[in-house]
């Protein structure tokens, strides 16, 4: 009996070693949660997990964000985007 480890994306495992079987192979799971294995950095299980994931933002992460908007604020203009028509 050989004892694989995986994890679940949601819908389907996905072993975390390679594994010897062949599609169509009959598996037995038997499952006991353990602590999720340490995601390779760049790997597409980390990437996909971040992105899931809500930001981690600081009250000056906050406020810098506020400033840089109010910083960037363009004056109201009322002019006319094109000019007038005066034939009318």
């Amino acid at each position: 009996m050989a004892r694989v480890r995986a994890q679940f994306d949601g819908r389907v495992f996905i072993p975390v070693e390679p594994v010897n079987l062949s599609a169509g192979d009959l598996v037995e799971l038997e499952i006991s949660i353990g602590q999720p294995a340490q995601l390779r950095k760049g790997s597409p299980e980390l990437i996909r997990k971040l992105m899931h994931a809500p930001p981690r933002l600081s009250a000056e992460d906050v406020a810098e964000l506020d400033r840089a908007l109010e910083e960037g604020k363009l004056p109201v203009r009322y002019d006319p985007v094109f000019p007038e028509d005066e034939s009318e």
